[in-house]
């Protein structure tokens, strides 16, 4: 994953997982706990799918050095 695919990534969580607090916590939007939540579950699985992507990346650079 090159750097700027990390990146756009990241900020696509980062934002995910943002509105979700303004759902939870009604900023600018009225109160949706269930909303948020989910908000913050798919962030939190899209930052597993990231690492697990990265590990990969990593194991495979080891193996072509050793």
């Amino acid at each position: 994953m090159s750097v700027s695919t990390l990146t756009n990534e990241l900020w696509f969580v980062e934002s995910k997982f943002q509105f979700g607090y303004c759902y939870v916590n009604g900023i600018g939007i009225e109160v949706n706990k269930e909303k948020g939540f989910e908000l913050y579950n798919e962030a939190a699985g899209k930052i597993c799918i990231i690492q697990n992507e990265n590990e990969e990346e990593i194991v495979n650079d080891l193996d072509k050095i050793f």
